[in-house]
Parts: C-alpha cells; structure tokens; sequence
C-alpha cells in the first residue's frame, strides 16, 4: 500500500481494506461513475494528496509537467495540488497529455488537462475531485466505516446483501468469513420468485445442477458434490427419494458458503455448505398472503401471519401456509406441494428466550423415471414436446416433517449460549412410489421399447440433531479475541424401500 505522500502509479488499484487502513486524516471517498458501479473491483484512477483544502478550487499550483498519458498527468497534478481524484481508469484509457507548465489554480488546470477529452471533472465538499465521462452525473461518495453490528436477518430490511451468517456457531461477518460466500436475502427471495431450494441453488454463482430424474437432483460446487445442508444450523440427511425442496416461504435468507468448511463446522466435503434460515416472529403484529400465477397451470398462494400472542406479552408466535399446484409441459405431469409451518418463541427472562416449532413440507408428484428415446444415430424421433413415457397413474409422493426446539441467553460481558435439538422426519406416502421406464428394446426400430414398472414403498429416515455453542469476546495479550466452542451430534436411522419390477415389451 502507498503511503500518503507516494506517487501510486497511473492505475493504482482501490479497495476497501485500502481505505479503511489509511493514516485517520486521509479518510479516502471512492466515488464511482456508473460504468464502474457494477465491477467495483475495476482499477480506479486514485492518488492520495498530503493534505485537504476547503479552497481548492482558488488554490494556486505551481506544476512542470511532461507530454505523456492523461492518467499520469492528472496524477501528477492532483498529488501537487494536495487533492484527492477518483474515477474509472477505463475513462482515461488511450488519452494523451501535452502537459502542464506554469501556475494554475486547482480548477484551471484540470480543464486545460482535459481539453479536447470527453472528460469532466466535478470537486465535492471534502475535496475529492471526481471525474466523468461528458457532463454526466456521478454517483454519491461510498463511505468504508468500521464497526457496524453483524446484523444476520435479512426479513424486513429491504436489501440485496447480508453484512453477517449464521452458518457456523453465532454470528460471523461475511467478509472476515475465510470462503466465498453468497447470501439470498428475502428480498432476493420474493422479486426473483425462488420458490424454492432447487431456484435457489440453480441462481447461485458456482453452484452446478445435475438431474437424475425429474425428483433426485444433485448440485456441486467446485468440482464436488453438496452434501452438507442445514436448516437453522442444524445439518439434515437429504435421504434421496423422499427428500423435497425446502420451500422458501418460510425462510429468512440462504447462506452458501462455497469452499470447505472443515475448520470452522467440523466433517464436510469441499464443495459448499447450504444453510436454510427460518423466519422467525416478532412483537410487532403483521400478517400478508400472496398469490401467484405461472405457466404450466401454476397456482400457488401463501399466507403469513406473525406477533404477539398478547399484547406487549413475552409470548410471540408465527404461522406459514402454502399451496402450490402445476403441471408441465409434458402430458399427465403435475406437482402439488403443501406447507405448515409453526414457531413460538417465550422470553423466559430479558436475556433468555425459548423458542419451538414445527415445519410439515408435503409433496405429491407423478415423477419422469427418464427421458426421451432417440434415434440410433443419436438423432431426435420427431416426438411431440408433450410426450410422457409414463402411466398417468405414476405417482412420486412423499413428506418431510420437522419439529425443532432452542434456547438462547445472552450474558452481560458480551458472551452469547445457545443450545437446541431437531427432530427430522422423512417418508414415503402409502404406495407413494410407481414409475414407468422406457428403454429400447431393438437394435433395428428405434420405437421399439422395452417398459419397466416400479412399485416401491417404506423408504424413511428418521434424524436427530443436537447442538450446543457459546461465543463472545475476552482479551488476551492487550487485544480483543473473539472465541467460539461447541459441540454437534447426529444420529440417523434409515428404512431402505421394498417393491416390485417386471418388464413388458410395447410396439
């Protein structure tokens, strides 16, 4: 990093880490133009002057400067005249100087160094001298100021971002968090229509989709596939057949932390881990519902209602419902999805709360065990796109269920206990899984098929999770640390699924 007084170069580059360690009386204002709003990271013309002056416009510089790049040359002006400059280096890309000679006040030499450019110049209150392409306007000073509070809920807050997750024990700042990690607000939520995990995760930079069948969906992260998925911290088994897609209606936000989380959450892979945080209520009372509309017949509504039980009462409850309905594109294919979802929270002391609730994600599907045949030269067979291989009475029907209890106590020095358990249950419905496979069963007609018929059912798996973590400051050697202990359990039981299979050949 260049000290206040160094020459940085025609294409210095900004960040924010850069800002905030500057010496306190040089407090830096990055002003973006619009073309650079949407790379911040792009190099930024900057050249950091000795000191600051209320009359910079008057003041009187005294310069000798050569023929050269326009980035050079405004450098080298603005780090004489004591005043900052900020801009996109892609604004002065390609632009020469004939130079600078003689005494010039700040605003005269800027406009002789820019005759003949498309460049403007506008000088702000706290000196900073921001350039633009034309007369166009420039974008309000970003200001980099430490100590905001971690602030991990997102419900309510109207913003795209998250300063804070909640993805290992207590809170941590997403940008001291040592991976990549994205948060999809609720307010991502609701204008992308991420209805649920499965959107998410498909809008998710780095995050690949890769389909077994219409039902059983995998995705990988760097090269690796996701097994670590938790819901309010607890982790779940996503037990293949009989997992359904979180719906999102009840959540806060989704944190994704791409990369390898073993140093800070135990046993994972390295791939990314995927935590679900829960809508939770507050005392104020509020209550919403909402339709939607989509192709494919789709029909989905919810309702949200949430507050006190009892006016200004320690008592505060919360229930989510939704409907969901539609078809496909494909004849006979159609999902309908239903949610409930509960939760109570008591404030036993002004520090201690006690929190319950359930959540049941029903889901009946008729499922596609494959896709369509294609010629023997690899070449389509000219089939309608509505073509289903299936039976109109395949059938794919399973639920997920979840009961779930916490207690949270925050002490006076600052210290934060948290313990809670999570009962998670998994299940087929009754008969809850037939499905017709087409294969070819020739070698000389591509439409002669073979057809298999699957009837399973008692697939389940039943999970309990424990947790138990503390977290909060102490000082050690003259500075502030920040600890973190606690401790996991997981237990799993599964049912494998029993059935039938024959064969029949079709022409």
């Amino acid at each position: 990093m260049h000290s206040p007084n160094a020459h940085p170069g025609p294409w210095s580059r900004a960040s924010l880490s850069n800002a905030r360690h500057r010496a306190a009386p040089l407090a830096l204002a990055l002003q973006l133009t619009v073309t650079g709003l949407a790379g911040a990271t792009l190099p930024l013309l900057i050249s950091a002057p000795a000191h600051a002056d209320q009359a910079v416009q008057t003041r009187r510089v005294q310069v000798d400067i050569p023929a050269g790049p326009l980035s050079e040359a405004l450098n080298r002006f603005t780090e004489q005249a004591g005043v900052y400059l900020s801009g996109d280096a892609a604004l002065t890309e390609g632009k020469h100087s004939p130079g600078l000679r003689g005494t010039y006040t700040v605003g005269e030499g800027l406009s002789t160094l820019l005759q003949g450019t498309d460049l403007s110049y506008r000088i702000d209150a706290d000196n900073t001298v921001s350039l633009t392409r034309g007369d166009g306007n420039v974008l309000a000073p970003i200001r980099v100021q430490d100590g905001t509070a971690l602030t991990p809920m997102t419900e309510g807050a109207r913003t795209y971002t998250a300063n804070a997750i909640s993805t290992f024990k207590g809170t941590q700042s997403v940008r001291r968090t040592p991976q990549p990690v994205t948060v999809v607000t609720r307010r991502s939520l609701d204008d992308r229509a991420l209805l649920d995990m499965h959107d998410v995760l498909s809008a998710t930079p780095g995050v690949t989709v890769d389909y077994t069948d219409s039902e059983r969906v995998n995705y990988f992260s760097r090269g690796y596939r996701i097994e670590s998925l938790q819901i309010d911290g607890a982790r779940i088994d996503q037990g293949g057949s009989i997992f359904v897609q979180p719906d999102t209606a009840v959540l806060d936000r989704v944190e994704i932390l791409r990369g390898s989380a073993g140093l800070l959450k135990g046993t994972g892979n390295p791939s990314a881990t995927v935590n679900l945080v829960r809508k939770r209520p507050t005392e104020a009372f509020q209550a919403s519902a909402r339709a939607t509309g989509g192709s494919g017949d789709r029909r989905r509504t919810e309702a949200d209602q949430y507050g006190a039980l009892i006016e200004s009462g320690p008592q505060r409850g919360r229930v989510v419902a939704v409907h969901d309905k539609k078809d496909f594109f494909q004849k006979a294919r159609e999902e309908d999805r239903r949610v409930l979802y509960g939760v109570f929270e008591l404030d036993l002391t002004e520090r201690t709360t006690l929190g319950a609730g359930y959540q049941y994600t029903g889901l009946d599907a008729t499922g596609s065990w494959g896709g369509l045949p294609a010629n023997f030269d690899g070449s389509q067979l000219d089939l309608p796109r509505d073509t289903y291989l299936g039976a109109d009475w395949n059938q794919w029907n399973r639920f997920n269920e979840q009961v779930f209890a916490d207690i949270n106590h925050y002490f006076d020095n600052g210290w934060h206990l948290k313990a809670s358990v999570t009962n998670t249950r998994l299940r087929m419905e009754n008969n809850g899984f037939k499905q017709t496979y087409f294969s070819p069963a020739s070698t000389t007609d591509p439409y002669l098929m073979n057809v298999s018929t699957s009837i399973y059912d008692g697939d389940a798996s039943d999970q309990r999770f424990y947790s138990v973590s503390a977290d909060g400051p102490f000082s050690l050697l003259g500075r502030e640390h920040q600890l973190v202990v606690g401790a996991d359990h997981q237990r799993v039981r599964t049912r494998p699924t029993a059935g039938i299979w024959n064969q029949n050949v079709l022409t």
